[in-house]
Parts: structure tokens; C-alpha cells; sequence
């Protein structure tokens, strides 16, 4: 009897314990506990480049991660930009507008059951104007060899390309300059008398300018010869203290004059260097006499070939009246056939005799002219007639 008690309670024991796991065992199945959701993660973000022209594109990557293995979704939202293939995915494409100015694009990552963002900002621009170019002002001359060549500053431009060249169209560049970054540069080592052209681009951050217009000047050069303005060539009459006068060159800085009775200038009476003014007085010539003379400019570069030698000739003085020797005033007894004889006078070329019957020469019976002597014969004379005479010297 105790050994049957004892087996029961045994056997009652190993139930209850079997219920009681049993029951624990579907409590569990029926409630699990649930672990915590991990946000997804954003592991880099590669950009294309930041800084873009305006209505440009680039590529945006974002990697990311999620520890619980969940589906990741990625979508990208611009402020002024657009994704015209599409904002979701890992890698797309951002399409800048036509606003400059700085672009937020925000990016969020979502698992499902909760998103991560973040947000980059990506500059959109414009290149630079085209310089406008100031000094020296287009086909400008009279160049000094060594020059400031200046241009128009333009904002945000990190520098300026310059090239200057013999010729327009820049196939033979004399000096090219890269990355300037005041809006001038003095140039130097020019040649004399000579064209250059040069133009000017700028850069910023998003490329280059197109060139500028293109400019040319032109250094000094040696003078061209001055124009003789007067007296003309080969003038008569001219004042014993004339006024030579000739012409501006426009790059002269003096003018030498030169001053000879030969045609040669083997003899040069005036020799005249440094003048400023564009004429020069000669004082006291001689009458009735051929001079020559001629001009030449000089600058700092050289000076010219000489003008054109002109000639003029001064004019004659009145000669003086002469005075009459032979016959006598009132002379009696004279011969039929007598000589008239008078003294030479001074700046006279030739002479003329006049010969009357009364002093007031109505009656004049020899009028001769052009001679050269001092003397004239008078023939056939009458008797107990009387006669008047008088001579004039002409030039």
C-alpha cells in the first residue's frame, strides 16, 4: 500500500511538471519579443562636381547601409534644380537651371520604417563676360616702347589671360601671359614703328571668358619729313626778311632748318637745330638774289630725310636815279654826234635815255631802252637846237 502511494505521487509529479513546461513553452510561441529597427545609413555621398554652369548636369551618387537589411530607398529634392531622368536610385542625374546662386539638394534614405536625410549644396554659375579692354584706346599711334595696357575689372574672376601679337589675327604671338590677376600689365621691349594687336579673356571658377575685342596701337616712329609751306618753291619778289614757314609732323618733337645761297649746300649760311615753332625768320638778305633752304623733324626715335629744298629769289631794290656827266648841264657848242655819260648806279640792271626838244619832254625825238652801259650815242643832231636828256635805271 505505501509502495503504491509513493508511484502514484511519482506519476502525479511528472504530470504537473509536463503541464507546467508545456505551458510555458506556448506562452512563448505566442509572444516573442521583438528586437529594435536601425535607422538606415548614409555612407558617402560622391558629387560630380559642386560647382556648375548654369544649365549643366552632374552625377550624384549616395551610398548607404542598413544593419537590419531592409530595403533601402533613396530620393533626391533640388530648390532651383531638377532631375529630368529621375530622383530615385542610388546614382542620378542633377540638371542645374538658369539661376546662379547656391542650390540645396536634399537627400533622404528610407527603410520602411524610418528615413535618415541629409542635405549638400551645390553652387550653380556662369562664365565671365568677355573683358572690355581701356587703355591704350583702339588705333591709337604715338606708342611709347614700354606701355600699361588696362581692361575692364570683372567680379569673381580669379584671373585674365592676356596675348599680344603682330598681327590680327594671332598667328605670331610676340607675348602671351596666363593667369593675371590685376586687370593690367605693363608691357615692354616694343619695336619701333610698329602695329600690335592684344586681347584679353577672364576665367572663374566655372571656365573661361570668350576674348575680347581686339585692340591695336602703334609705336612712335621716326618723324616723316615736314612740307615747305612758304615761301613757295621758286618764288619771286621776296622779302629780304622772310618768314619760312613748312608744316606740323605730327610725332616731331624739334626741326632743324638749314639756310644756303648754293643749291648744293656746299655753303650754309643759317644751320638751325632744337626749333619748336613750324617756322623761322631770316633777317637781311641780300636784293635780287637766290637762296635755298630745307627742314627735317626728329623725335626721340630718330629723325627724317630732309624736305625738298626750295629756292626763291629776293626782291630787286629800286635802283638809285643816276647822275648824268657828260654832256654838262647847259653845255654849249656841242657836236652834231655826241656821247651821253652817266654814273652807274646801284642795283640798276639797265638803263633808259630819253632825249627831248623842251623840259617837260612832250617832244621827245630818242626814247631808248635796255641798256646796259653807261653811255648812249646820240647822232644827228641840229644846229643851234637845244636839247634836253635824263636816264632811268631799271631792275
Amino acid at each position: 500500500m505505501k509502495f503504491r502511494e509513493l508511484r502514484f505521487y511519482k506519476t502525479l509529479f511528472i504530470i504537473f511538471s509536463f503541464v507546467i513546461l508545456f505551458t510555458v513553452s506556448c506562452e512563448k510561441e505566442e509572444t516573442p519579443i521583438e528586437s529594435p529597427n536601425s535607422k538606415p545609413e548614409i555612407e558617402q555621398i560622391i558629387i560630380g562636381s559642386d560647382s556648375l554652369l548654369v544649365n549643366s548636369s552632374t552625377d550624384l551618387t549616395c551610398k548607404t547601409s542598413d544593419k537590419d537589411g531592409d530595403a533601402i530607398s533613396i530620393t533626391y529634392f533640388a530648390n532651383s534644380g531638377s532631375f529630368k531622368e529621375g530622383n530615385t536610385g542610388e546614382s542620378v542625374k542633377y540638371f542645374s537651371s538658369s539661376v546662379t546662386g547656391k542650390d540645396i539638394v536634399t537627400i533622404i534614405v528610407n527603410d520602411g520604417k524610418e528615413k535618415t536625410e541629409t542635405e549638400i549644396e551645390l553652387y550653380i554659375g556662369d562664365k565671365p563676360q568677355k573683358p572690355i579692354l581701356l587703355n591704350p584706346q583702339n588705333h591709337k599711334t604715338e606708342i611709347e616702347l614700354s606701355l600699361q595696357l588696362s581692361w575692364k575689372k570683372e567680379p569673381e574672376v580669379t584671373g585674365y589671360d592676356l596675348q599680344v601679337s603682330t598681327d590680327q589675327h594671332f598667328k605670331n604671338f610676340i607675348f602671351s601671359r596666363y593667369g593675371i590677376k590685376q586687370n593690367k600689365y605693363y608691357l615692354t621691349g616694343l619695336n619701333i614703328n610698329t602695329i600690335y594687336y592684344w586681347r584679353v579673356r577672364s576665367k572663374n571658377a566655372f571656365g573661361y571668358s570668350v576674348w575680347s575685342q581686339i585692340f591695336s596701337f602703334k609705336t612712335f616712329a621716326p618723324p616723316y619729313a615736314p612740307v615747305i609751306i612758304i615761301p613757295d618753291n621758286n618764288s619771286l619778289n621776296v622779302e629780304v626778311n622772310p618768314l619760312m614757314q613748312w608744316n606740323r609732323v605730327f610725332n616731331a618733337r624739334t626741326y632743324s632748318f638749314q639756310f644756303s645761297d648754293k643749291e648744293s649746300f656746299e655753303s650754309i649760311l643759317i644751320n638751325k637745330t632744337g626749333l619748336v615753332d613750324t617756322s623761322f625768320q631770316v633777317i637781311g638778305l641780300d636784293y635780287f638774289k637766290n637762296y635755298y633752304w630745307r627742314v627735317s623733324s626728329k623725335n626721340s626715335y630718330g629723325e627724317s630725310d630732309w624736305s625738298a629744298v626750295y629756292k626763291f629769289t629776293t626782291t630787286g631794290r629800286d635802283p638809285f636815279s643816276p647822275e648824268l656827266l657828260s654832256p654838262s648841264n647847259n653845255q654849249i657848242n656841242v657836236p652834231h654826234s655826241i656821247k651821253l655819260i652817266w654814273n652807274r648806279s646801284e642795283y640798276a640792271e639797265s638803263y633808259t635815255v630819253q632825249v627831248a626838244t623842251d623840259s617837260l619832254f612832250n617832244t621827245i625825238i630818242n626814247d631808248s631802252l635796255g641798256i646796259s652801259a653807261t653811255s648812249y650815242e646820240l647822232t644827228n643832231l641840229r644846229n643851234t637846237e637845244k636839247y634836253f636828256w635824263r636816264v632811268k635805271a631799271a631792275n
